[in-house]
């Protein structure tokens, strides 16, 4: 996404929501984006600087449900990849409320996620898909869907894969 959307970081703030080890924060960082990536797992970040010494990226932990203050509507772009089918159903509302309030005034939230339609079963055990209405729940927080892309891979899995770009608008 980031090569075909032509996306340059110049001046501009990144989020990594879940950011695990750190390979998308450093994506964006040779973007040139000034990115802040957490992961609720101090284990993760305790290993991104070493993974990544080089790189001058944010690291830190944090938990999804209380981010710092100052997080809030600060980010020109958030990243959400694969995090919310990790949890299961109940918190799922009240952390894409909290995925959309990282979102500045004009800026944008990418979301790759495992997606399922309500004729589709849903398993016991992680990752728990998401439906579409799942997503359309960053509307209700101001986000407007830029463009929603749909992937089904037809291998022993047959995964259903999503990528949609929020932006939130100029001026609320």
């Amino acid at each position: 996404w980031l090569h075909t959307s032509q996306a340059r970081g110049t001046g501009r703030r990144a989020l990594v929501v879940g950011c695990g080890l750190g390979e998308d924060a450093a994506l964006l960082e040779r973007a040139g984006f000034a990115v802040t990536a957490f992961d609720v797992s101090p284990t993760a970040i305790e290993w991104c600087p070493r993974i990544w010494p080089d790189a001058h990226i944010d690291f830190c932990t944090a938990d999804l449900f209380d981010p710092p203050a100052s997080w809030a509507r600060a980010f020109d772009l958030v990243i959400e990849i694969y995090t919310l089918q990790a949890l299961p159903l109940e918190p799922r509302p009240r952390a894409v409320e909290r995925i959309a309030e990282f979102v500045a005034p004009g800026g944008e939230l990418l979301v790759v996620t495992r997606g399922r339609t309500l004729e589709e079963q849903l398993e016991d055990q992680v990752p728990w898909p998401l439906l579409r209405t799942d997503l359309d729940l960053l509307e209700t927080h101001g986000l407007v869907c830029e463009r929603f892309e749909e992937q089904l891979e037809a291998d022993a899995l047959s995964m259903r894969r999503w990528r949609a770009l929020y932006r939130r608008p100029a001026r609320d």
